[in-house]
């Protein structure tokens, strides 16, 4: 048996199928039944029918019914809906309760906030609330907006669009979380996951980083920071982005292994770039460095909705595309003191020089120099300290490269380990290959993990540009690098013909000679003559950085052996599947070090 109001919706429901004209005395009954209901004791509550039973259809001889189709069911409800939003919220027709909150107030009926699980606590819970007739609710969280709410209410009325854009996206999620809109709040998640963009990054990763709203804000940092270090270097509008950003977010992001970037001399040229347009910057542009003016922008853009008639904010939510405009030329307040502090720590930790060559350790020597020297008079002092310390930084990458040099051209030919024991190196081979947590890479602490270590990793980068190429031939190369006396490269092996396709991303290891004789092309070659690894077998450690589409897939291997032309990684479906959902180049950041 069912209650008293199931039936009573049950027959409403039918009513409204054949006229919607009768909503104003259908909800004025419903409302007296409920009242009727919540007023009996719960002991008491009898679970009857007040409905005659309904007979079976009986077919008629030689005829034959078609089934009804799912618009045809579904149909009484869509209409049921429209009516609750435009006759109930809209207008507030036979409301029995008012909500006021961010100075709106809204005329509601209880029987349909019972559906939300916030408004079912609130009003049929045991609280002081539950008997109110005029509600009003303080909400302390700045992101939350009258749109927001609005929306929010909206959807408990059975409004099914949500006209999201990149202002109000946040304020929707926020509103959402705090009425328990479980629903609301994914929606607004794969909308910032889909509108991340040059003009929006920074402030949705600013959001995310500034208010903990659980696995909600570490989706969209995540998403930020797949776009950034996959984006960051080859696109020329991000530099503006990355100029805007506060220093301790840009160091963690160009320091990690995650940031696609060639070679370690591309990203001081980039990180160089970046100090030079931050330090150039004019402070009146709109842009700030502190993290507090970057907080929630589009917060303070939008704070006359503060004030807004409730009039507006019906309107605004009745919409079916938001009249918001875009953040693209939306501008943060002026932060009176330009402050870039840190930008010669990040010159200085965020790049491995060890692997840099000589010659072009020089050209960045001078380049500081030159740099300082055309200091004004006032930071002179401390412009000279900081140059020399960058210089004598510099030395010591120098003789460290000296170091690895001669550990491995005395090696003997059987010689396997070095004898290098590092704390990044990784103790096991990666198990599952789920899309890997970004945010766990550049989390705070040791911004660069190769910090300290006797001799750093190697880290290039390569991008496969062709995906047609990828998918149709059989093995498909990358440039080779140069490292310890070995060149390194990826390659891709597609078998499309198996069921399911599989992909194959490998890590190989080539002699020095045979790289240089099969490319003719060293530009990728320390400027004087290589020096060569005379053993047979290398022990090395390798981590893998691929970004696939919209994913990044870590692909690690503890030290394994490599001997010439001999190759590591993995071949499954999963990647296949990763690499062509994106529709993107296939770019690959490179990990790797001996022991």
């Amino acid at each position: 048996m069912v209650s008293i109001l199931d039936d009573a919706f049950v027959r409403m429901t039918a009513e409204l199928a054949v006229d919607d004209s009768s909503l104003p005395g259908l909800l004025e009954e419903f409302a007296e039944l409920e009242e009727e209901y919540l007023n009996e004791p719960v002991s008491t509550r009898r679970r009857h029918s007040v409905l005659p039973a309904i007979p079976p259809l009986s077919k008629t001889a030689g005829t034959k019914s078609a089934p009804p189709c799912i618009s045809t069911t579904l149909e009484p409800l869509k209409r049921l809906g429209d009516s609750l939003f435009h006759k109930g919220f809209l207008s507030g027709a036979f409301s029995d309760f008012t909500l006021k909150v961010l100075g709106v107030e809204y005329a509601l009926h209880r029987v349909v906030l019972l559906h939300n699980s916030y408004f079912n606590s609130l009003l049929a819970g045991p609280w002081k609330e539950q008997g109110k007739q005029v509600l009003e609710i303080t909400i302390d969280d700045p992101n939350v907006t009258p749109e927001g709410v609005t929306m929010v209410l909206g959807r408990i009325y059975g409004r099914t669009e949500v006209p999201l854009t990149s202002t109000n996206a946040r304020s929707v999620l926020s509103a959402a979380l705090f009425f328990g809109d479980v629903g609301l709040c994914q929606l607004a998640v794969d909308f910032i996951a889909q509108d991340v963009s040059a003009s929006t990054v920074l402030d949705y990763l600013l959001f995310a980083d500034e208010y903990c709203y659980g696995e909600h804000s570490v989706a969209i940092l995540e998403e930020c920071l797949v776009f950034l270090c996959r984006e960051g270097y080859g696109s020329r509008r991000l530099r503006k982005v990355f100029s805007a950003m506060p220093v301790h977010w840009l160091q963690r992001i160009v320091s990690s292994d995650c940031f696609w970037v060639p070679t370690e001399e591309d990203r001081w040229n980039f990180i160089s770039e970046i100090a030079d347009l931050r330090r150039g910057t004019d402070r009146t542009d709109g842009h700030s460095l502190s993290k507090k003016a970057w907080a929630f922008p589009a917060v303070e853009h939008v704070s006359g909705l503060e004030h807004i008639s409730k009039d507006h904010a019906l309107s605004r939510a009745a919409e079916p595309e938001s009249c918001s405009s875009k953040l693209g030329g939306h501008e943060t307040e002026v932060d009176a003191q330009f402050n870039d502090d840190g930008l010669a720590d990040v010159l200085h930790v965020s790049v491995a020089y060890e692997h840099i060559p000589f010659c072009s350790l020089l050209r960045i020597r001078s380049i500081t120099e030159s740099r300082h020297q055309g200091d004004d008079a006032d930071a002179a002092a401390t412009s000279s300290t900081e140059a020399d310390a960058f210089c004598d930084m510099l030395e010591r990458a120098a003789w460290t490269q000296m170091k690895l040099q001669n550990m491995i051209t005395s090696a003997a030919r059987e010689t396997t380990h070095l004898g290098i024991v590092e704390p990044i190196v990784p103790r096991a081979d990666t198990r599952h290959i789920d899309g890997y947590c970004l945010s766990h890479v550049v989390a705070e602490g040791r911004l660069l993990v190769h910090d300290g270590s006797t001799f750093p990793a190697m880290r290039f980068g390569v991008e496969f540009q062709d995906l047609h190429e990828v998918a149709t031939r059989e093995k498909v190369y990358s440039e080779k690098f140069f490292y310890a006396g070995s060149m390194w490269q990826i390659y891709l092996q597609t078998l499309p013909r198996q069921n399911p396709p599989i992909l194959g991303v490998y890590l190989r290891r080539m002699p020095v000679s045979a790289a240089a004789k099969v490319t003719g092309d060293h530009r990728r070659l320390p400027p004087s003559t290589p020096y060569v690894d005379p053993r047979e077998t290398t022990v090395t450690w390798f981590q893998l950085y691929c970004f696939f589409g919209d994913d990044c897939v870590l692909l690690e291997s503890k030290p394994d052996v490599f001997q010439m032309e001999q190759s590591w990684g993995w071949k499954l479906s999963k990647l296949y599947q990763s690499a062509f959902a994106g529709g993107r180049s296939l770019r690959c950041c490179v990990v790797l070090g001996h022991v």
